[in-house]
């Protein structure tokens, strides 16, 4: 199953080989990628992907609070697992990893720092 999402990136020179080497680097085959330049040119648009865990039906609830506390969302839900997305620094990804590793990680993607712009900020 995959997922796809969209994130900014600065357009400079070895961004996409440094994106896709994240992927490559844990195994990940990348079955299709896609960068484009924005209206500003000093930014690019760069298509990506996440983690899928395997609850148990009895952890399914305690799976989906621990996600809410993380302010994280559910962005696929299968018979038997669900594909969540969360985003913030390294600690807490570390911290909600550990806490869903007795659940069971089947799958996991990170994709390392990515900035997008505020809406108001002048350049």
């Amino acid at each position: 199953m995959r997922h796809t999402i969209s994130v900014l990136v600065e357009n400079k020179f070895g961004v996409l080989s440094r994106v896709s080497g994240l992927f490559s680097g844990r195994g990940y085959n990348i079955e299709s990628i896609s960068v484009g330049e924005t209206i500003d040119p000093q930014i690019s648009v760069m298509t990506i992907v996440t983690i899928k865990v395997s609850p148990r039906k009895a952890d399914r609830l305690e799976l989906l609070k621990l996600t809410e506390i993380f302010r994280g969302r559910i962005v696929d839900s299968g018979p038997t697992t669900y594909t969540i997305e969360i985003t913030g620094e390294e600690g807490k990804m570390n911290a909600f990893i550990e806490l869903i590793k007795p659940f069971g990680i089947k799958e996991f993607v990170r994709t390392g720092k990515v900035a997008i712009a505020r809406e108001g900020i002048k350049k």
